[in-house]
């Protein structure tokens, strides 16, 4: 079993809040964070009333023991072979992008591909499954949209 962990991105001070102080308990209720107290969901306190993007924990770290959240921008390094025997070739290259949670598991969602041989970045359409071991955490969607550009 996963530890279920959820970091914050703040809406309207733009930062990340990777633990919340000063009560026990959170819900969240239409994508918005609120105190649980006395084991009710408040709306009282104004500093409960800003938005707050919740992120999961995907229960993967990267190559370098980071935490993988929903999110996250990732840099992840490929290598495959076409071909058999003197036929064979070899290529190498990453895929950059937006780490999502969907039915299939953690994968990135539409991600840029670079190949080394032709030094070309190409966008993709769907999915890539994400492999911790040969992924870095790069950034996020909120503090680096343009990793997402491919510039």
């Amino acid at each position: 079993m996963r530890d279920i962990k959820i970091k914050f991105w703040d809406v309207e001070n733009k930062c990340m809040h990777h633990w919340i102080e000063n009560f026990e308990e959170i819900a969240i209720v239409n994508g918005k964070m609120k105190p649980v107290l006395n084991n009710s969901v408040s709306d009282n306190w104004n500093w409960y009333k800003r938005s707050y993007e919740p992120l999961q924990y995907t229960g993967l770290k990267d190559k370098n023991g980071k935490e993988i959240y929903e999110g996250d921008v990732i840099k992840q390094t490929y290598h495959k072979t076409i071909g058999y025997g003197d036929n064979e070739e070899n290529f190498e290259g990453y895929h950059i992008g937006e780490v999502v949670l969907i039915s299939s598991g953690v994968c990135i969602k539409k991600p840029l591909m670079y190949e080394i041989e032709i030094d070309q970045l190409v966008k993709l359409d769907g999915y890539k499954n994400v492999a911790g071991y040969r992924s870095e955490v790069i950034g996020n969607i909120y503090e680096n949209p343009e990793l997402l550009e491919g510039n």
